[in-house]
């Protein structure tokens, strides 16, 4: 049933949920748990699509990566988290201090409102 299911899904993705069940055989209930369940699919700009990336797809989906940075001799793959802390450090510091001293100021170049802020 479920096999059946998606079939149809993939078939046009934008049709709705009643019509899927029609087209199935199956009421709108059973369709919507297969759908959020068993297919882990929701509408999404009315589209049924994927929630998260199965397990085969996000192989393929590094494999792609992987052919695309060797295929550019200048890349290199580093291996860290892409979202490691060390990479990126915070900036929050930075916003209240400008809340404070940019309101109702007008600059003339980036210079300006560096020294500003960094006073």
């Amino acid at each position: 049933m479920v096999e059946r299911a998606e079939k149809v899904v993939l078939e046009d993705r934008r049709l709705s949920v009643e019509k899927f069940a029609s087209k199935v055989g199956i009421s709108v209930g059973f369709m919507h748990t297969i759908l959020h369940e068993d297919l882990r699919m929701r509408k999404v700009s009315s589209r049924s699509v994927p929630r998260m990336l199965a397990d085969d797809h996000k192989a393929a989906r590094m494999a792609i990566c992987q052919a695309l940075l060797e295929r550019d001799e200048g890349l290199k793959v580093v291996p860290h988290a892409p979202y490691s802390p060390d990479l990126a450090p915070s900036d929050f510091w930075l916003f209240p201090t400008m809340k404070d001293t940019l309101p109702g100021r007008t600059f003339t170049s980036r210079v300006a409102i560096a020294s500003t802020i960094f006073q």
